[in-house]
């Protein structure tokens, strides 16, 4: 039996699909079979992927050809998310048959078994994008896909991320900054806070666990030095009270001189106040 689009509900696992925060984590060298499918359609989509424009409702609410007319679009614009999905499911299970994406299913103990193109060999994609897990030997298995596979599939899409300055290398960490700057659409005007930056490069580092010190390093590097919140703060609230606190006592100081002057007094004593505070009598 083939999905369709119609069917493009029952393809998918709710629940499973809406909290990416309780997905596998990714071993290194591999990528969960629903990162893959979301870094897939961002190639392939760009922008409309995730931020595709949901039609407006009228403002007039008497107007009923305006909202049957937005319903038409609403029916429309869920079709196309519909057939979008149901769309990389394909290609992605396509691009598995055909070994240029090396699929692997992870076993309960963790090995990593490399899966046969006619795993992929199959109508029915609810037996591998559901909650994407597949059984073998009697044992439920998450879905992986190699990072090097993916990645080499991802660079011919039409919004692939390029390398900057055509690099002939980077670092692993590089590349993961760089997936997540684009995938979280960084730029001068769109500075997210660092703990979603460090979210992001946890959830896609596939390296040995990021210590706390360097993920908050990359996190800072990502994004500008005028949003990093500890330098942000200081400007903005810091230099108020050092700045009054000064002009403070040099208003104390010029007012106990004046006093000293309009009196005349041949000796006066220092106040209290200007003891404290370093005055001295002319």
């Amino acid at each position: 039996m083939s999905i369709t689009v119609l069917d493009e509900k029952q393809l998918f696992d709710r629940s499973f699909w809406s909290s990416p925060e309780k997905w596998p984590h990714d071993p290194p060298g591999f990528v969960f079979l629903a990162r893959a499918f979301d870094e897939i359609g961002r190639a392939i989509h760009g922008d409309q992927w995730n931020e595709a424009e949901y039609p407006k409702e009228p403002e007039n609410d008497d107007d009923e050809n305006a909202w049957e007319a937005y319903e038409r679009a609403e029916e429309a614009f869920e079709r196309l998310k519909s057939e979008r999905k149901v769309g990389i499911a394909r290609t992605l299970a396509k691009q598995c048959e055909e070994e240029k994406i090396v699929a692997a299913a992870r076993r309960p103990r963790g090995q990593m078994v490399t899966l046969q193109w006619y795993r992929w060999n199959v109508d029915d994609l609810r037996t591998r994008f559901f909650r994407c897990e597949i059984c073998l030997e009697g044992e439920r298995c998450s879905l992986f896909v190699t990072r090097d596979s993916l990645e080499q599939f991802i660079a011919t899409q039409p919004y692939a991320v390029s390398s900057p300055l055509n690099a002939k290398h980077l670092s692993p960490y590089l590349k993961v900054m760089l997936s997540v700057s684009a995938a979280m659409k960084i730029s001068p005007e769109n500075q997210p806070a660092k703990k979603l930056v460090e979210y992001e490069l946890e959830k896609r580092w596939n390296g040995r666990t990021l210590s706390k010190k360097l993920l908050g390093t990359m996190a800072t590097l990502i994004r500008e030095p005028e949003s990093q919140r500890g330098r942000a703060g200081k400007k903005e609230v810091a230099p108020v009270p050092a700045q009054s606190g000064t002009s403070f006592r040099a208003g104390l100081r010029i007012f106990a001189e004046c006093r000293r002057s309009r009196r005349s007094m041949p000796s006066s004593k220092p106040g209290a106040s200007d003891t404290r505070r370093g005055g001295s009598s002319p």
